[in-house]
């Protein structure tokens, strides 16, 4: 058997406090959390195989797993960013294509580990959680209903005091699909790390942030955005109805208002010039018939004047 060289020796112990699994405890020591051994393993696996999965060659970056360091993590632990000690170049841990579809399940013997699932509730309202045990009876992760993570049957998921009320499609039950996400034992082992947590909040930390976590690290919510979007649709069509019917009501105003000054301005002109011509119709016309009496009465006058001239 060869024995190690004190440089071998010396770079095994460098590469080994280097390495991602020594980082990671150096960090969660210094934050006082705790994982096991086997925890740490399904990290390590999980956000390698994510960041190889990104490489068009399926590498990792310089291509030497050992340089990989922890460098952040969040408040619950998990690993945010890691960095190559080579080429110091930060990655992130969040899977960058969220994108998914909803399937349909109609057999529940199809669900496997890890599986982010939904059923449909009144209201337009999606539940949502993660299935950690399909041996046996299936055991899910969700919010339950006193807003606390908890890990229950699927009849505890599936079903609510109102629910049963409205028939069996607003139970219907589907599978989430992603175009990327974490593998099944690192999403249980989200989950199950917030079993107990209490931040239940309709806008930001609902069942659906959460499971949206637990499976890709993002907490977004599509039924808070298409709520917020509908929402904003409203607000501006109403906004929209509101310009056009004071737009409406002033072009109505503006034309009484046009027709009072038109009104105005044929009484005070119009009335007026009348009254002035009639009254200078008046006055022409006596002028006429004082001219055609004084004709009159010089034509008699010069008649008789002739008359008792000859006579």
């Amino acid at each position: 058997m060869h024995s190690l060289s004190f440089t071998h020796l010396l770079l095994l112990f460098t590469q080994d406090n280097n390495s991602f699994i020594a980082s990671y405890k150096k960090i969660l020591s210094n934050n006082n959390f705790d994982k096991s051994d086997e925890d740490l393993k399904k990290v390590e696996c999980a956000v390698l195989t994510l960041l190889r999965r990104r490489d068009a060659e399926d590498q990792l970056c310089c291509n030497d797993e050992s340089r990989m360091i922890v460098k952040y993590v969040d408040v619950n632990g998990f690993v945010t960013v890691v960095t190559c000690t080579n080429c110091e170049t930060d990655q992130e841990t969040t899977c960058h294509n969220v994108n998914w579809t909803y399937e349909k399940i109609y057999d529940t013997s199809l669900l496997k580990k890890g599986d982010h699932i939904c059923c449909h509730r009144p209201y337009a309202i999606w539940h949502h959680g993660i299935v950690t045990n399909v041996e046996g009876e299936k055991q899910i992760v969700h919010y339950s209903g006193n807003s606390t993570v908890v890990e229950g049957t699927m009849q505890d998921f599936t079903t609510s005091r109102c629910c049963n009320c409205f028939g069996k499609e607003f139970n219907s039950l589907y599978r989430v699909n992603y175009m990327d996400c974490y593998n099944s034992e690192y999403t249980v082992l989200r989950a199950r790390s917030l079993r107990g947590e209490k931040r239940y909040n309709l806008f930001d930390r609902n069942c659906e942030h959460f499971s949206r976590w637990c499976k890709t690290g993002s907490t977004s919510s599509s039924q808070i955005s298409i709520a917020w979007s509908s929402l904003g649709k409203l607000v501006l069509t109403i906004g929209l109805k509101a310009i056009g019917l004071l737009i409406v009501l002033g072009l109505i105003q503006y034309s009484h208002e046009s027709q009072e000054e038109m009104v105005t301005l044929v009484g005070v002109g119009g009335t007026g010039a009348g009254y002035r011509e009639s009254r200078e119709y008046t006055s022409h016309s006596l002028h006429c018939c004082n001219d055609f009496c004084v004709c009159d009465l010089l034509t008699e006058d010069i008649f008789l004047t002739s008359r008792y001239s000859h006579t």
